[in-house]
């Protein structure tokens, strides 16, 4: 991934899958690329199996938080941003997103 081959590096995270189908941090991995190819529905389908493996993983959680938002899903995203910061309270990029996603949702303070 670091090499931006694409290829190489679903091909690895594939066969690690078939190795270690429950291995959390490949599922996340291959739903990191999926995402930064703009292949959504199979990140989505990635970050649903990395977190049912470790419903934890705030990095899974962010993952599908700006699928969310992107969606136009506000209030899904800001929830699951809410979820992030409760197992990592010091995420800044989850704090900023929560509060900017807060405002956009109550609208402009009086």
């Amino acid at each position: 991934m670091g090499k931006k081959d694409n290829a190489a590096a679903m091909d690895v995270l594939d066969q690690t899958l078939v190795l270690d189908p429950d291995y959390a941090e490949a599922w996340n991995r291959r739903a990191t690329l999926n995402f930064g190819m703009d292949r959504w529905g199979k990140s989505l389908a990635d970050i649903e199996q990395t977190l049912s493996r470790e419903p934890r993983h705030w990095g899974a959680m962010m993952g599908l938080a700006m699928i969310l938002e992107r969606l136009d899903e506000d209030q899904k995203a800001f929830d699951t941003y809410m979820q992030v910061l409760a197992v990592y309270p010091a995420l800044k990029s989850a704090q900023d997103a929560a509060g900017r996603l807060a405002d956009k949702i109550t609208g402009p303070v009086i």
